[in-house]
């Protein structure tokens, strides 16, 4: 035993320079470990910026969706994941494991130790195989360096047909249906294969990859099952792959680079050998480089630690999906950016796109095209796009906010004229309801909302929905209205109105009614129904719904009394911690008190959620991170200000940092600075923007995207700073 731990040392004693003496700039402070327990399925392994390959161990089954858990058994480290998503899992292919000793393709078990995750970066023991692994990629190619111990046999095993499975023995798990790859005389391997299941839809897709190893392997041949099927060149099937042996005398180091493609082996090939000579450093430095141009658009000062570390892992996390497979659509080709695995807009909307729309609007632009490109060809925009097919809908038609924030901010660069034809089907055209027993739909609007303007109770989230395609509606208006279609933007603003056809002034709620028009039974503010169907709300309860009238924060303050009734029922909120930070429908609450002229209580809900519900620790989020929704929500929060999705205003909380700095793509830079800032300093007293008074709580998109220095004074008491600003009325 102890002759075992000094082999482990040894072989945790070769880590690149890199990790052993990190850059003093940003690299230290992303921190791939956190949020990868607790629920919050995140990515411990390395990816680039909407990268398809997304590595990461893949652990004994049940998976969760990362294919990622602490304490569980390795079974190798796969090429494709998703970061952050719940519900079934994706990807998890093309697993490789490296194996000492005896060759036996059932035996791909081992307990991990030494884990260490860093930017761009992971590495772990491999105890029962005495062997070091480590991780690293580019945009399209995966790095495996396998360390062997001394005096053993060395194998590496490539399976084809892995898959993340949540083993719950539903039709819908994911599982490989066939895979098919052949051995070339040239040492490279490759293939494809054919995968179903997962979260959204249940339709086959199909990856290809190519792989090879930086020295020669002294023998080769096929597994399937747990039988070796030596010298075998062609093999196919499921729950099958490929193995290498290398000899006593070869290096103990192997490098595995494998690429990826949703196109063709042809294309995988092409980016295998587009990577040339690159070795598993080069390969991290590159890594690395991409990353810092995405992460150096923010530049913070003072904070703590902790505020620093969860503050670049937050925008590493949130630039980690969707998929951009531009170039490589197997569905149709043209010259239009493609992305997969929208997963999904219910949740993005929210703070991931108003977070491009300031840093990144190339991206922001890029991703509204692919939109507007799968409504071109599958007659819908998508709330949910997974591998190539349409998901579930999980509220709303939320494309529509993405698209009417980016008119409202002045973003160009995507054609306005279709961007207005496909919202307008998703306000006109009732969704096709027959695919799904539980009265769902895949895109579109429930006819009954458009017919009775609101969706009945017998349909399975239908307070959710009705009030989601409210919010979609006055999107259409504000769509219309940019378009010069002043009678239809009227229209439409009348039924965004919809809304309040299911708030009971008796109870101050939102609730379900009957198609007769009566108050459905059993009434009560937590009301929650677990199970698949959703009853009434999208994963959540009257509460956390009560506050969605992003369109008509004024109207719903004077339906509960007026400023300060509405000041106390987000107290009763917090109080009675009714408010949920780990799921969406509410997130944006704690900014609401900017409307009643209580900006400070916003301060201190915002700096207290912040506090307790992230941290460094490995279940540091605080729940599903959700394609990055979370992660951007504190970063959001961390800076200061806060977006109302669909619109181009954002409203002020309380800034953690002295000094933020956001270089923008225009070349110009926006600045929010924070005196006297502290953790007992977290009310403003006074604002300045740009060297003037402010005295609203909220700024608009065009002075960000002008440039300029948004400064506050900040105190450790409350001031009445804007206690009667007028707020923006939605335009």
């Amino acid at each position: 035993m102890k002759r075992a731990c000094i082999s482990l040392v040894l072989l945790l004693s070769g880590v690149p320079a890199a990790m052993s003496n990190p850059d003093s700039g940003i690299v230290p402070f992303v921190d791939p470990r956190i949020g990868v327990n607790g629920g919050g399925n995140v990515l411990i392994g390395p990816c680039q910026p909407f990268s398809i390959v997304r590595m990461n161990p893949h652990m004994e089954k049940p998976h969760i969706t990362s294919g990622y858990k602490i304490g569980a058994r390795i079974t190798g480290f796969t090429v494709t994941g998703v970061s952050g998503t719940g519900g079934g899992g994706r990807y998890g292919n093309f697993c490789v494991y490296p194996q000492s000793g005896e060759l036996d393709p059932s035996k791909r078990l081992s307990e991990v130790a030494d884990e260490m995750a860093e930017l761009g970066y992971y590495a772990a023991n491999l105890t029962a195989e005495r062997v070091k692994a480590e991780l690293t990629s580019t945009e399209k190619v995966g790095y495996m360096r396998f360390t062997f111990g001394p005096q053993a046999a060395k194998h590496i095993l490539l399976d084809m047909t892995s898959v993340i499975d949540r083993f719950r023995s539903r039709p819908s798990d994911g599982r490989c249906v066939v895979a098919y790859g052949v051995m070339n005389d040239d040492g490279l391997i490759e293939g494809q294969g054919v995968f179903q299941g997962g979260w959204g839809h249940n339709k086959p897709y199909i990856l290809y990859f190519s792989a090879k190893t930086d020295i020669p392997c002294s023998a080769f041949g096929a597994f399937k099952g747990g039988e070796t099927l030596p010298g075998m060149r062609v093999i196919t099937g499921d729950n099958c792959g490929f193995y290498m042996t290398f000899s006593d005398s070869q290096p103990q180091a192997i490098t595995v680079k494998i690429a990826v493609s949703t196109l063709s082996v042809g294309k995988a090939r092409e980016h295998l050998l587009r990577s040339g000579d690159m070795d598993f450093r080069q390969a991290l430095e590159e890594n690395r480089a991409t990353w810092l141009k995405y992460l150096d658009r923010f530049r913070i000062e003072g904070g703590t630690q902790k505020q620093r570390t969860l503050f670049y892992t937050s925008l590493y996390r949130t630039l980690v999906m969707p998929t951009d497979v531009t170039g490589e659509n197997p569905q149709w080709q043209n010259s239009e950016p493609h992305f997969w695995d929208y997963y999904c807009i219910w949740d993005t909307f929210r703070t991931v796109f108003p977070l491009l729309s300031i840093a990144y609007p190339s991206q922001y632009v890029n991703m509204i095209r692919s939109l507007i490109d799968i409504y071109d060809h599958e007659g819908w925009l998508p709330d949910a796009w997974v591998v190539g097919g349409i998901a579930r809908q999980q509220g709303g038609t939320n494309a529509d906010v993405v698209i009417a924030e980016a008119m409202a901010k002045g973003i160009k660069g995507f054609d306005y004229d279709k961007a207005y034809l496909a919202v307008k089907k998703n306000a006109t055209v009732p969704a096709d309801e027959s695919w799904d027993n539980y009265q769902s739909v895949m895109a579109g609007k429930h006819a009954s909302y458009m017919e009775n303007g609101y969706v009945p109770a017998h349909r399975i989230s239908c307070v959710s929905h009705t009030l989601e395609y409210a919010y979609n509606d006055y999107c259409m208006s504000r769509i219309a209205a940019k378009m010069g279609h002043r009678e239809e933007a009227e229209v439409y603003a009348r039924r965004s109105m919809n809304c309040y056809n299911l708030f009971d002034s008796r109870t101050g709620f939102f609730w379900a009614k009957t198609e007769q028009g009566e108050w459905a039974e059993n009434f009560s503010p937590t009301f929650m129904d677990k199970s698949v169907t959703n009853r009434y709300y999208y994963e959540g309860t009257p509460w956390h719904y009560a506050m969605y009238v992003p369109h008509d924060f004024a109207g719903l303050i004077r339906r509960h009394g007026g400023a300060r009734a509405f000041e106390a029922k987000l107290d009763s909120m917090f109080i009675g911690k009714y408010y949920t930070q780990s799921n969406e429908p509410d997130i944006h609450v704690p900014y609401l008190y900017n409307y009643v002229g209580a900006q400070h209580r916003t301060a201190e809900v915002v700096r207290s959620l912040l506090s307790t519900r992230y941290s460094t620790r490995r279940a540091g989020l605080p729940g599903n991170d959700d394609s990055g929704c979370m992660s951007s929500w504190y970063i959001f929060s961390a800076m200061g200000f806060y977006p109302i999705a669909g619109q181009s205003f954002y409203l002020i909380g309380s800034p953690v940092f002295d000094k933020v700095t956001i270089a923008l793509e225009n070349g110009k830079k926006f600045i929010v600075q924070a005196v006297n800032n502290s953790e007992a300093n977290k009310y403003i007293q006074r604002a300045y923007l740009n060297g003037r008074a402010l005295d609203r709580s909220w700024i608009d998109h065009s002075e960000i995207a002008r440039g300029g220095v948004l400064r506050f004074e900040m105190g450790d008491k409350p001031s009445g700073w804007a206690s009667d600003c007028q707020m923006p009325i939605p335009m």
